[in-house]
């Protein structure tokens, strides 16, 4: 797709080389299928390019000053909290049921809004005004401003309403993106070409938002002057920055230049701070570069950039890929497994075990990889950290997953399944590993409903996508989500032998966790966990009849059934889960 850039100047060497009849039939065309309300801004801007600009309204420099002046002291009041919202406790939240109702109703009684959009405006008529210094003035005031709010809401917080949850909480119609959009725009226009880069940087990374681009300022007012002159000057202050809006400013901004190029030199020169311009270049230069060239630079990359960082996996995937383009099984198969050693997950794990020719082979360097792993807990909340190059930050969960996929079981058991309560199972390993154990146990080849839901939680819990799982590899996986687990759990199992004995001790081992579950929940009338418990014993039942016991599933569902005969959620629960009630009506 061509970027703004790259369509200007296509569109500016087209124009020079028309002759002025064609130019006055294309300009014909276009004014003759635009909508009707485009057709005043049309003709208006088309009028001002030939030099005959129409007399602008509040153009005169003093009327600027004097407007300009007047909006500064009234934000100015605001932005020292003189004036405020009022917030009152809205009696119908309440937030013991996750309510969605707002905990508080807010007012405008001393008409801040309203001063703030009348601003809003300002800045957007300076910009079409070509007034950059009363645009950057009252914009500079205007992003980020904190409102504060009187009223019931002390009692409970003083925490401000930021500018850009106005439109939230329904107080007026504040563009706050366009805003921006503004503000970044004079931002570059009155700044001279050395300091730029660091004023149109600063408004984009004060605003706090993450979408506002250098597109969209070229598609805002005036045309931007001296952008090829700028544009390297922008690549080289985004290089030195190291945040997420540098990082997505300078994938823009090279993109805008259209050179593979410039931007493998880039990811080469700034690859310590960003990583990702690698993945860019491989992304972007598919079927425009030599492939064999290709897989050399997905190499300098994965050798290059740390280990640690998650998006050396993804370039190892790329890299993978490109590989097998090239008929290289071997070096795919060292790509996945640098895919899994910066990424290490059950998916990497999975693609390693399916798709190498011997997996036997670089199991031991698998489990090394997993034996080092500092798990993460997900209360931490860093787990869960959105930075596109953050770095491997493996849950616990994952790490006792791959462990037992490493066949560990007894560590399994006794670290990660000996939570002694029967309740408080869902911040610990003790669920996905009981449906594990299931899946482990059944041998049935098409699964019963209860395994069927063991398998569904199982596919959630570790975060299988099996999208996730065709990347670095040519296949195009037909199957659903759950079943391409299935298969590839299935290929799993075929490595493992359990005897008889191991075999029957792991199923009373099994009973005896979802018998105190079961407990748990009935005891404590959990109503809500009846479904899970049924399908615990529906897996269990499943289990027992793979593996030789005649009506197993039947049994056991009867047996629970019987001990909480008054439950009929309980019943009916069972019921959906396959068991066939034998009471009389």
């Amino acid at each position: 797709m061509m970027n703004l850039v790259q369509f200007l100047k296509s569109v500016d060497e087209t124009a020079a080389a028309m002759m002025k009849e064609d130019l006055t039939v294309f300009l014909h065309d276009i004014a003759r299928t635009l909508p009707e309300k485009k057709r005043e801004d049309f003709l208006k801007r088309l009028k001002e390019s030939c030099g005959k600009k129409e007399i602008l309204r509040e153009g005169s420099t003093e009327e600027f000053e004097q407007k300009k002046n007047f909006l500064k002291y009234r934000l100015e009041r605001i932005e020292n909290w003189e004036l405020s919202l009022e917030g009152c406790l809205n009696r119908e939240y309440d937030d013991w049921y996750d309510s969605e109702d707002e905990q508080f109703l807010y007012s405008d009684p001393e008409g801040v809004v309203p001063v703030i959009e009348d601003a809003c405006r300002f800045v957007h008529r300076c910009i079409d005004h070509e007034n950059y210094e009363a645009a950057s003035e009252i914009a500079g005031i205007l992003i980020g401003l904190d409102i504060m709010v009187g009223g019931e809401y002390q009692d409970y917080t003083d925490e401000p309403i930021n500018i850009s949850q106005l439109e939230y909480y329904h107080l007026g119609h504040v563009d706050y993106k366009a805003l921006v959009v503004d503000g970044a725009h004079a931002a570059y226009c009155l700044s001279a070409i050395p300091e730029r880069a660091d004023e149109l940087y600063r408004v984009i990374e004060n605003s706090g938002r993450k979408d506002i681009t250098l597109e969209m300022l070229m598609q805002n007012g005036r045309e931007l002057p001296d952008m090829d002159a700028f544009l390297p000057l922008w690549i080289e202050y985004l290089g030195r920055i190291t945040t997420d809006d540098a990082e997505r400013l300078l994938q823009e901004a090279l993109e805008m230049t259209g050179s593979m190029e410039q931007l493998l030199a880039n990811a080469r020169k700034y690859c310590g701070g960003h990583p990702e311009l690698y993945e860019q270049y491989l992304q972007s230069s598919q079927g425009k570069e030599d492939t064999v060239f290709l897989l050399a630079v997905g190499r300098e990359a994965i050798d290059t950039i740390s280990k640690n960082y998650l998006v050396r996996s993804r370039i190892a995937l790329l890299t993978g890929r490109i590989a097998l383009e090239l008929s290289r099984q071997e070096e795919a198969e060292e790509c996945w497994l640098e895919a899994f050693r910066s990424d290490t997950s059950v998916v990497n794990y999975f693609r390693l075990l399916m798709e190498c020719r011997d997996f036997s082979k670089v199991k031991e360097k698998v489990m090394q990889i997993y034996h080092q792993v500092h798990p993460v807990t997900e209360e931490s909340g860093y787990f869960y950290s959105a930075i596109p190059k953050k770095q491997n930050q493996v849950s616990q969960r994952t790490v006792y997953m791959l462990t037992f996929l490493g066949r560990e079981f007894s560590y399994v058991r006794e670290n990660a399944m000996n939570v002694r309560s029967s309740l408080g199972w869902s911040s610990s390993f003790m669920k996905c590993g009981l449906a594990a154990f299931l899946l482990l146990l059944t041998e049935d080849t098409d699964l019963g409903s209860g395994n069927r839901e063991m398998l569904r939680q199982l596919t959630a819990a570790v975060g299988f996508h099996k999208e996730e799982y065709e990347k670095g590899t040519l296949r195009v996986i037909e199957k659903s989500n759950d079943d391409w687990f299935w298969e590839c759990w299935r290929c799993w199992k075929r490595t493992i032998l359990l005897s008889d004995q191991e075999r029957e001790e792991l199923l009373q081992w099994v009973e005896g966790l979802v018998t105190k579950r079961v407990k748990g929940i009935m005891e404590g009338n959990h109503r809500k966990y009846y479904g899970e418990c049924a399908a615990y014993i529906a897996a269990l039942g499943e289990a027992r009849e793979s593996a030789g016991q005649r009506n197993g599933k039947q049994d056991i569902m009867v047996k629970y059934m019987e001990l909480y005969s008054r439950r009929s959620a309980f019943r009916e629960a069972l019921k959906g889960y396959g068991m066939q009630d034998s009471r009389k009506k």
